[in-house]
């Protein structure tokens, strides 16, 4: 080679821009694509991009040589959002970019990453903005995230660009529905079956918005509406069952919950509302009901988590947590805050997880209790779960049981080192995680309900429960008794339908047939219901021949006041069983009227038996049914003695354990920390 030839070609290179080089890398490229070598093409399309060039095909091009590789769908987004910046309107580049966008979406949403998706799901509506589908589809994932407000906005969105789509008006309804605006969501699922009168859908949540109004009977003939559709319809029969619960109706509840596990065994949520029923069922033994409870942890099929690492001192101060989606105006409530309130800072360190989106004075209160607050709504189970690892609690006390909108299934792979059932519901979990739960020695006596839990049990000594009276309940006057006036006595019971099965009302129409002129004043939010009041009249009349103006009904107030208020129509409280009222038995001491209860074999029929012997009550504990009726009917004959006893109560209650917070926090946190030093010696 001559010396001009060599320098000719240097100077050409030297003239060879970036932008020149990265074209001809290109035109290499797809002519490697075309003759089939995809790994030449890959080779000359990277080295084109790192010139930087411009050209949106080699992005995309080398985007759809990545998927035949099988590379991350997370890479080849990054190369089709780079063609699509460079040629929006490239038909191939755009349909490529928005169906790995899809992809994406899909992947992340079901694998309840929402938070993730937002910004994606932003993106599409950005490009799509006329679209219904990206519309719907951002406001699905703002609901997923607890934004109901921006979700009401996008499914409105959706509504209007297709004005016939029932299924954009369920989510607009479900999205009003969570922000508790009635009328509106009324309105939107109205329009789903105005679209499509066979939508089971819209009977469902039409349904369940007339469940939250009171409505029971129109709630049950709307899910009876979507059986009739579908037969096998598992959220009808699930909701059917709750509803007939909170009825009263004890069989027909557990056959619908029976088929709805029937059509899908392992719906973890079903089965914890069926496991609730069994707790209202006088005729259930409890060695079943332990065994029905114990299947649980085998529908959940979980396995523990590994748990971060944390300073083994037995001693030092604790990280304790509440978590529960009742910190609000709620009858847990009424326990939990005292509780709160008096645990010793310099022992413990207390964080809130609020799994639910209320937000009202009670909650406020619950808050400036805890040290750390975390609102949690809408958190997946595992997002939850880390979080809680991240903070390093030690003990976890979960208060729901199995109520509405539970966590059992995340605490069953296990989130903290000691993990605690406590207060919210009246039976073992049936978790073998679950490490403890919490009770007394009345409630639960020794060596007597140990073997129905799974739980080991923490029997706290001056009962397991601390009570607190709303702040405007301390200025409520103690009212006289309304048998003087009227000259006979009244008895009452303002616990829920569910606990008020046909064996109770049976007893009860034997205490109103032995007790002349006495009346029956029942309180319960379904009881403006027709079928509701039929089932009881007839059960009364049949066993007792009481007439219906022998009883009284009233249904939901519209304040705390006024429930307390009618408290003063009621000479004697009339406890239920096999599950007895916690927070009413509270309510009924504060407003000066004692409550009969009847002991039961276990916890859910032995809280009244607590409640009262802390209190000095003990004569107003009954041992079984026919003690329970001669006890009434004695006491409804000392009418003298119930009024000198309802002048004192108040201050009786005030002075006993019931009411002492700073009684059950240093018991309980004397329990934390045995639970503790337990786990430092098993590690």
């Amino acid at each position: 080679m001559s010396r001009k030839s060599g320098l000719r070609r240097r100077q050409n290179a030297v003239k060879e821009s970036p932008a020149l080089k990265a074209a001809k890398l290109c035109r290499a490229a797809k002519l490697a694509i075309a003759q089939g070598n995809l790994k030449l093409a890959e080779k000359a399309y990277g080295a084109a991009i790192e010139c930087g060039t411009r050209d949106p095909e080699a992005f995309n091009d080398l985007a759809t040589i990545y998927d035949k590789k099988g590379v991350k769908a997370e890479e080849r987004f990054n190369l089709l959002s780079r063609a699509f910046e460079l040629a929006p309107e490239h038909p191939v580049i755009r349909r490529n970019f928005l169906n790995l966008l899809q992809r994406l979406l899909d992947a992340l949403e079901q694998a309840g990453r929402f938070r993730e998706a937002l910004p994606l799901h932003v993106r599409r509506v950005a490009i799509e903005s006329e679209s219904a589908p990206a519309q719907r589809a951002l406001g699905y994932c703002y609901g997923k995230l607890g934004q109901s407000e921006a979700a009401v906005a996008h499914f409105t969105r959706a509504t209007s660009l297709d004005p016939n789509n029932p299924g954009y008006y369920n989510d607009l309804g479900l999205a009003w529905l969570e922000l508790h605006q009635l009328s509106e969501a009324r309105a939107a699922f109205q329009r789903v079956l105005e679209l499509d009168p066979q939508s089971i859908r819209a009977f469902v949540h039409l349904g369940l918005l007339a469940n939250i109004t009171g409505l029971a009977d129109v709630a049950v003939n709307m899910m009876r509406r979507a059986l009739q559709v579908d037969p096998n319809c598992v959220e009808a029969h699930n909701n059917l069952a709750t509803f007939l619960r909170d009825q009263g109706e004890l069989v027909e509840c557990r056959r619908h919950y029976q088929q709805a596990l029937h059509l899908k065994p392992d719906q973890v949520s079903v089965f914890s509302g069926y496991l609730l029923s069994l707790n209202d069922d006088p005729a259930a033994e409890p060695d079943w009901v332990a065994a029905e409870h114990r299947r649980f942890n085998e529908i959940v099929k979980s396995s523990p988590r590994p748990l971060a690492p944390r300073s083994l001192d037995p001693e030092r101060r604790l990280r304790i947590a509440y978590l529960s989606p009742d910190f609000r105006a709620h009858s847990v409530a009424h326990f939990i805050a005292p509780l709160l309130e008096a645990h010793d800072r310099a022992m413990v360190e207390v964080t809130g997880y609020a799994t639910s989106n209320a937000d009202d004075g009670m909650t406020e209160r619950i808050r400036h209790a805890t040290e750390r607050w975390r609102s949690v709504f809408r958190m997946s189970d595992d997002d939850l779960a880390a979080l809680i690892q991240d903070d390093q609690i030690d003990v976890l006390i979960e208060l729901s049981g199995h109520t509405a909108d539970n966590r059992l299934p995340m605490l069953a792979e296990r989130t903290a080192p000691v993990q605690i059932t406590y207060l919210g519901y009246p039976n073992t979990t049936g978790l073998a995680s679950m490490d403890y739960r919490i009770t007394d020695a009345v409630a639960d006596p020794l060596g007597v309900t140990d073997g129905w839990h799974t739980e080991k049990l923490l029997r706290v000594e001056g009962g397991f429960l601390a009570y607190s009276a709303p702040p405007f309940a301390r200025e409520m006057p103690v009212a006289e008794p309304p048998a003087r006036k009227a000259g006979a006595i009244t008895f009452g019971s303002f616990n829920n339908l569910a606990k008020t099965n046909d064996t109770l009302l049976q007893i009860w129409a034997a205490i109103l047939a032995r007790v002349p002129g006495s009346r029956l004043l029942l309180k319960a939010h379904g009881l403006r219901n027709e079928g509701a009041r039929r089932r009881i009249f007839k059960v009364l009349a049949a066993h007792g021949g009481i007439a219906p103006e022998r009883v009284c009904f009233m249904g939901h107030e519209q304040s705390a006041a006024d429930h307390l208020q009618r408290y003063h129509e009621v000479d004697l409280a009339l406890d239920t069983f096999p599950y007895n009222g916690t927070t009413t038995t509270c309510e009924a001491l504060w407003m000066g009227v004692p409550v009969l209860t009847l002991q039961g074999r276990c916890h859910a029929g032995r809280v009244g038996a607590s409640l009262l012997s802390r209190v000095g009550l003990q004569e107003f504990v009954a041992q079984n049914q026919s003690d329970y009726v001669e006890k009434a009917v004695a006491w409804a004959e000392r009418r003298e003695s119930l009024g000198e006893l309802r002048s004192s109560l108040r201050e009786r209650l005030l002075g006993s354990p019931v009411m002492d917070a700073g009684r059950l926090a240093r018991g309980l946190e004397t329990a934390f920390r045995e639970a503790w030093r337990a786990y430092c010696r098993s590690r």
